[in-house]
């Protein structure tokens, strides 16, 4: 009774503890929008560039807008991968857009908006950090991840979500060019790699671009299929024993990004919460994958 009570407290507390996460970054990314990227004329990748596109074309609110496009990503997810895929991403869903209609009844900018590259890196920096909060506690965006993560799974598993995810972003800061033209369309593409950088700088330090995952599980079919088919990366197995309990199991060696290495944590505490997991930050790795240096090149 005791022990069910305690872990009754436990949920509750990592519930409040993941909404101070999630309003925390659901204000970082509405500053974003509404106080820098709008104000400024900007636009951006991702579902925020979709939704400025058919802004400038139909004059509707933001808010609107990105209910609507969120709602129609959750529908494909949904359909594409389950409902599993999407629950982290309903908390979002509602959050984002209500904070960005609030905030839109306030006449503020961070920026005047004539220097358009202060703005689009300063935009960068609210929307990484904002994105690096949620994804810390397992949470995502309806964005183009979602939808990468499901043309991968469905049609083109050969190519990573990462490459789908930046063809989709390259398409989207394309049409820009013929709404807001060339020179925001350029902005777009430095605020989506300070975005980037950020969050990695975020999680990880200013450093860490691969880092080093050590897995030890009981689970080793699903964690395997996991690192292979949905993350698309190569991983090093051996069988451990260990030294108390004299039991056998199965440790897993991989190299990855520090948002990959977020995703692999949030999927392990899923199917397999006895694991035990290292993570080392590696300053560099020479080899064929993805995020590595050619090993026949001089740096």
């Amino acid at each position: 009774m005791r022990k069910k009570e305690l872990t009754k407290k436990e949920k509750a507390k990592k519930i409040a503890v993941d909404m101070i996460f999630c309003v925390g970054s659901c204000i970082l990314g509405a500053i974003g929008v509404q106080w820098i990227l709008i104000p400024s004329g900007l636009t951006s990748g991702g579902s925020t560039g979709i939704v400025r596109l058919v802004m400038a074309l139909t004059g509707l609110d933001f808010s609107l807008l990105y209910y609507m496009l969120a709602g129609i990503i959750v529908i494909f997810i949904w359909v594409g991968l389950g409902f599993a895929q999407v629950r982290k991403t309903l908390v979002l869903f509602v959050m984002f857009p209500a904070f960005t209609w609030i905030l839109s009844h306030f006449d503020v900018t961070l920026l005047d908006g004539s220097d358009k590259l202060l703005s689009a890196i300063f935009f960068g920096i609210f929307i990484g950090v904002s994105n690096a909060l949620a994804f810390q506690r397992g949470y995502v965006y309806a964005g183009t991840d979602g939808i990468a993560k499901v043309i991968r799974k469905r049609w083109l598993p050969e190519y990573s979500q990462s490459k789908i995810m930046t063809v989709i972003n390259v398409v989207i800061i394309a049409c820009s060019v013929f709404i807001y033209g060339t020179d925001i369309a350029l902005y777009a593409i430095i605020a989506e790699l300070v975005g980037n950088e950020t969050v990695n700088m975020v999680l990880y330090g200013f450093s860490a671009k691969i880092v080093q995952l050590e897995i030890i599980s009981n689970r080793p079919a699903e964690i395997e299929r996991f690192i292979i088919e949905d993350m698309g990366r190569g991983v090093s197995m051996t069988k451990v024993m260990g030294g108390y309990t004299h039991e056998v199991r199965t440790e897993f060696r991989l190299l990855c990004s520090p948002r990959e290495s977020i995703e692999m944590r949030n999927k392990i505490a899923e199917v397999d919460p006895d694991a035990f997991v290292t993570l080392i930050r590696v300053d560099g790795v020479w080899g064929a994958g993805k995020g590595f240096s050619d090993i026949t090149e001089n740096d």
